[in-house]
């Protein structure tokens, strides 16, 4: 079975090779031979042959080059001035060559026994077809031939003449939807009808258990009134039948128009590979291109397999909403989400030229988010590795700077990934301790470089988002493992307080007890104000049961009071971290892309990074200390004017410097230019101080 397999691959390779060089052959290009046999080892042998065929029998080998439109039979040119202007094969005598595709060569002909037009297929390797080349000839005039729909193109004869294997078929006059797809571009209800038959006459030939597998405008023939032919079973195979050419990571058909399961070259398709391509022809007819067309060949198929298809308005604004949103539906990745069958699709066309509701809806935001997750999932695991692991540094390194700053007892089974056992050895080990020192100092300084190379970005806003996204997660980690260690030191901000009482830890280093205040923890004070909050019926409770009430009452307050300080303090520490983080992690990334991207050297980029990222890390952190010191003294009510001023005029005078260097690295100053500007700013912003200094 195996040997069988690999002869029919060989076979396969073959048949393309021959193919390919008699059409370089015909369009006056010339295949190097040797380059071809290198880089066919395992063919050489019959490539040899073939090679010394073709030279001994050059008349063969350009017998299936017919004079076009424009050319006469004995128009020069090497090779052709001997070839006769007609030719007979069998019943049928060719006049010209009116398309050819990969494999195959369609003529305009004439039936002599008839009298009639007709159009006749054949391989154009002639008699050096390999078997594997005419079994797939006959496969297509089989397929074909079986189908009898008014819209699907009659086979009438299949024969060989002379060992060249050819068949007939009707003759259509008004060309490919290829040619004349602009036609119906201003014209919705025109493409609703034209795809609907389509759909119809697709649904006819899976009904009996054919799939087309290469639906594209090329290969649906219109005649003169519009009427239109699907032609071309080329790549056609039956449902339940497994005919060697669909072999597991063999791609058959046309990129722009295959669906992703053809496109992987999986093998089991359905019959939702043609709905798929009837999704791109309906795209194609809405915006004038397909779905998916890129440079090559591989990158195309890479969108075919990884990427959504635009929005059809994208690409023409002015195309029918409803139209499109039916299109997406065919070209869903899942085939599950595609219609159920071609009839189905042309239903729902059928509704809409009606102008009743469709069954296709626009996707959702949250659709589209969970398509997009499914289609980026390494990248969701690379962004969230780097951002947890980026937030554990980021929360543990200011602690392991300051030894001993939060001193924890903890058991000694408390787990390892506890953040109160991380924080101890961040404290006490100086392993450690270091580690997470060094890297601190490393993701401060190069965090743009490692957000890149850990997502390894595809483009310039993808490295932006991700930067963007793993700063977001640091900091939401920070701040989860922050927060409450925040909220449970001894941060006693009365400014803060929703209720004017005493801590209890204050009352008891004052000196108070319990029997000194008749056994209650609620000072006098207190009491009276918290007498307030009292229901009616604890007012005439005995003074036991008040005291136990308001007992009640000062736990309730002193918890709104530590509630109250938790929050503000959450909140300024969340804004004050969103504000370092997210200007480290962007600024640090846009700086990475934008030096990846430029000719300096190494030594180079690395300077100019420098000198982009340290202001602007200087400047946020100073912008936060000012921030925090100013919040902290108007609590103290000590701000003043000279103080205001002292803090404005360096955050104004650093903002000046970034905007400088900035302005001076993407304009390429020299660097004694850049350099005089930053010093221009700090000597304006020590003259402006010294200036408001003796002012105030």
């Amino acid at each position: 079975m195996n040997t069988q397999s690999e002869a029919t691959g060989a076979y396969d390779m073959l048949d393309r090779i021959v193919a390919e060089y008699i059409q370089a052959t015909e369009t006056g290009r010339s295949p190097d031979r040797a380059e071809l046999l290198a880089r066919h080892p395992d063919l050489a042998a019959r490539l040899r042959s073939f090679f010394l065929d073709f030279d001994r029998l050059g008349k063969q080998a350009s017998a299936f080059h017919l004079p076009g439109p424009d050319e006469t039979a004995s128009a020069g040119g090497p090779g052709r001035a001997d070839l006769p202007s007609v030719r007979y094969l069998g019943d049928y005598e060719l006049e010209t060559e009116i398309a050819r595709g990969g494999m195959g060569a369609v003529f305009r002909a004439r039936q002599v026994s008839l009298n009639r037009p007709v159009a006749v297929k054949l391989i154009l390797a002639g008699t050096y077809a390999t078997p594997a080349a005419i079994q797939q000839f006959r496969r297509e005039a089989e397929a074909a031939a079986n189908l009898e729909h008014p819209n699907i193109l009659p086979i009438y004869e299949v024969g060989e003449n002379d060992g060249h294997q050819y068949f007939s078929m009707k003759l259509i006059e008004g060309g490919s939807l290829a040619d004349r797809s602009d036609d119906y571009r201003s014209n919705p209800q025109a493409i609703a009808s034209l795809v609907s038959t389509l759909a119809r006459a697709v649904h006819y030939a899976h009904q009996r258990g054919i799939i087309h597998r290469d639906l594209k405008p090329a290969n649906i023939l219109l005649d003169r009134d519009g009427t239109p032919s699907i032609t071309d079973f080329g790549l056609a195979k039956r449902v339940d039948a497994d005919d060697g050419a669909t072999r597991t990571g063999t791609i058959l058909g046309t990129p722009s128009y295959m669906a992703p399961e053809q496109a992987k070259g999986e093998k089991g398709l359905t019959t939702a590979v043609d709905v798929y391509s009837l999704g791109a022809i309906l795209y194609e007819l809405l915006t004038g291109r397909p779905p998916f067309r890129a440079e090559t060949v591989f990158t195309t198929v890479k969108e075919v397999i990884e990427r959504e298809p635009d929005d059809p308005r994208v690409h023409n604004p002015a195309a029918d909403r409803d139209l499109g949103v039916i299109a997406l539906k065919c070209l869903s990745k899942d085939r599950e989400r595609r219609y159920e069958s071609a009839a189905d699709l042309a239903e729902d066309l059928d509704r809409w030229a009606r102008g009743e509701p469709t069954i296709a809806r626009p996707p959702g935001s949250f659709e589209l988010a969970l398509r997009w997750m499914r289609r980026n999932l390494a990248t969701i695991g690379s962004v969230t590795a780097t951002g947890v692991l980026c937030g554990l540094v980021a929360t543990y390194a200011p602690f392991a700077l300051i030894r001993n700053s939060i001193p924890v007892l903890l058991p000694p089974d408390t787990p390892l990934m506890n953040p109160l056992r991380i924080l101890n050895l961040a404290q006490t080990e100086p392993a450690v301790r270091y580690s997470f020192l060094a890297a601190a100092s490393v993701l401060i300084l190069f965090g743009g470089w490692f957000v890149r190379g850990m997502v390894r970005p595809r483009s310039s806003t993808a490295a932006m988002a991700s930067a963007a996204a793993v700063g977001l997660i640091t900091l939401f980690v920070a701040f989860a493992i922050l927060s409450p260690m925040m909220v449970s030191q001894r941060i006693t901000l009365r400014e803060l307080y929703l209720h004017p009482i005493q801590p209890l830890d204050e009352i008891f280093e004052s000196g108070l007890s319990e029997q000194s205040l008749g056994w209650t923890t609620v000072p006098p004070k207190d009491a009276e104000y918290l007498r307030q909050y009292l229901a009616p019926e604890e007012l005439t409770l005995d003074a036991r049961g008040q005291k136990r009430a308001l007992e009640n009452l000062q736990r309730q307050a002193l918890d709104a009071n530590r509630a109250a300080v938790g929050l503000i303090i959450g909140w300024v520490m969340l804004v004050f971290l969103f504000m370092f983080i997210m200007t480290w992690a962007v600024h640090s990334a846009w700086c990475a892309d934008y030096l990846i991207q430029s000719r300096r050297s190494m030594a180079g980029k690395l300077a100019i990074y420098f000198e982009l990222h340290l202001p602007v890390l200087a400047w946020v952190v100073f912008v936060l200390i000012a921030i925090g010191v100013t919040i902290t003294m108007q609590f103290q009510n000590v701000i003043g004017g000279p103080l205001w001023a002292s803090r404005l005029i360096p955050t104004l005078g650093g903002l000046g410097w970034i905007v400088s260097t900035h302005i001076g690295v993407l304009r390429r100053w020299p660097i004694w230019q850049r350099v005089v500007a930053v010093l221009g700013w700090f000597a304006a912003s020590a003259g402006l101080m010294h200036l408001m200094g003796a002012l105030l």
